[in-house]
């Protein structure tokens, strides 16, 4: 019995052995390949986020002074920075400490600033400071406006 077990395979057992292999490679190579697109989608999707909230700042920025029909751009800005997509990839990375703080600044400190400005110039330094994020040094560009 341990005889079989130990001679030479046929050359039809040696071909199957190596496509059994080749297919295992294969299917693990597979595995790895869609659990790497899955951690880089999340990541695609919070860099999207963090995008529009800087042309979203910009934009308000723009808007100022802001009057009742800009308060459509004032919920757009709130929903994006509250996004669950920006809290997936703050906890996946995590970066929640910064998340929080980025937070607390627009409702603490943005939000009411453009609210109240009446020109651009007051709260200016404020969007610079928003889009650089929380830590970021303060020799940033400057926006267009």
């Amino acid at each position: 019995m341990f005889k079989r077990c130990f001679s030479p395979l046929t050359l039809v057992n040696q071909l199957a052995l190596i496509v059994m292999l080749s297919t295992a490679i294969g299917v693990a190579g597979m595995a790895v390949s869609g659990w790497l697109v899955q951690g880089v989608q999340g990541s695609a999707h919070a860099i999207n986020k963090a995008g529009s909230l800087r042309m979203q700042s910009y934009r308000l920025l723009a808007a100022v002074p802001l009057d009742a029909k800009d308060q459509k751009l004032l919920d757009e800005m709130e929903q994006t920075a509250f996004s669950p997509e920006l809290t997936r990839a703050a906890e996946r990375d995590g970066q929640q400490k910064q998340l929080k703080a980025l937070q607390d600044y627009w409702h603490n400190e943005l939000s009411p600033g453009l609210q109240h400005a009446q020109n651009a110039h007051a709260v200016a330094e404020d969007v610079t400071r928003f889009v650089a994020g929380p830590g970021s040094p303060g020799d940033v560009v400057r926006p267009y406006y």
